[in-house]
């Protein structure tokens, strides 16, 4: 298709960073309360980096239908679909219903088309996301809607490239901090590479305001 690349880009997004608790007071009177605690996803690009990956295009599918299960689904496939927020079926008092969690965080991410800004919503219109997106919000209770697919064949691409990066950086971790710090960078760095945009010319800037006119 003519915009196939604008599909991907559409679903190449960045990492999540926001927050989702503004405030938060330790009570220190409540021997239950330890404090805050932090959690932070050991080496993530590198890890997602592992596993197969979306290869060559080899067809588009226009179809309408809501999706019933996420054996439906394929991972590294690309699907136009929205978004419903209806909950999880469960069991109370003998009666089964849906029931909604007043704190669920979504995880589809659009892009704003007034301000171009990447947000996360219950309900989303129709826009491009991975197979493997709609699959995990499919088991945080949403309801998912497609009309068009675009399928891949896949391959583990980065695979021995992660896994050589990692392996090396965990040898001089102690010895060379230097050194493993650029293998970080570097296997985080290429997740991004793929993304940049292509730069067909270039100019020379004499104060920070002029640049700001060019991006």
């Amino acid at each position: 298709p003519d915009n196939l690349l604008e599909i991907e880009r559409e679903t190449y997004k960045g990492g999540r960073t926001e927050v989702f608790k503004h405030k938060y007071e330790r009570d220190w009177n409540d021997k239950k309360d330890t404090g805050m605690k932090y959690y932070d996803i050991n080496s993530s690009y590198p890890a997602s980096m592992r596993y197969e990956m979306p290869f060559k295009f080899i067809g588009k599918i226009e179809t309408d239908q809501v999706i019933k299960n996420v054996d439906e689904l394929i991972k590294h496939y690309i699907y136009i679909a929205k978004s419903t927020y209806v909950g999880k079926k469960q069991n109370i008092g003998g009666v089964e219903m849906m029931v909604k969690d007043p704190h669920i965080i979504p995880n589809l991410l659009i892009r704003e088309k007034k301000s171009k800004s990447i947000v996360a919503v219950k309900n989303t219109d129709f826009a491009p996301h991975w197979g493997c997106e709609l699959i995990e919000a499919m088991n945080n209770g949403f309801e998912i809607e497609i009309k068009a697919v675009y399928m891949y064949s896949s391959k583990d691409i980065f695979a021995k490239f992660a896994n050589y990066f990692y392996n090396e950086r965990l040898k001089i971790k102690k010895t060379n901090p230097a050194l493993a710090t650029f293998y970080k960078l570097v296997m985080n760095s290429l997740y991004g590479k793929f993304a940049q945009k292509v730069f067909d010319k270039s100019d020379i800037v004499n104060s920070t305001s002029e640049l700001f006119k060019i991006i």
